[in-house]
């Protein structure tokens, strides 16, 4: 994973937790029915979803790459 995208990833990874640790003093607090809330729900849904396609999207180059590797030893016969 290039350097870009590991911070990205650590950046999508904090607004996970932080939004589900305001859901959680919210819930603690009684406040579990706003407008708010939902969005906050939204948006965490959102990013894990963003999380998933980064990570299936550098999972897919890891595999690309690996396999063009294979195919060029196997045309230099090593």
């Amino acid at each position: 994973m290039t350097p870009l995208r590991w911070l990205y990833a650590l950046f999508l990874r904090w607004s996970i937790w932080e939004a589900e640790s305001y859901l959680r003093d919210c819930a603690r607090d009684g406040l579990i029915h706003s407008l708010a809330i939902s969005e906050f729900r939204r948006q965490i849904a959102a990013d894990r979803v963003r999380l998933y396609a980064l990570h299936k999207t550098t999972a897919a180059r890891k595999a690309a790459r690996t396999a063009r590797r294979s195919w060029l030893r196997s045309l230099i016969g090593a």
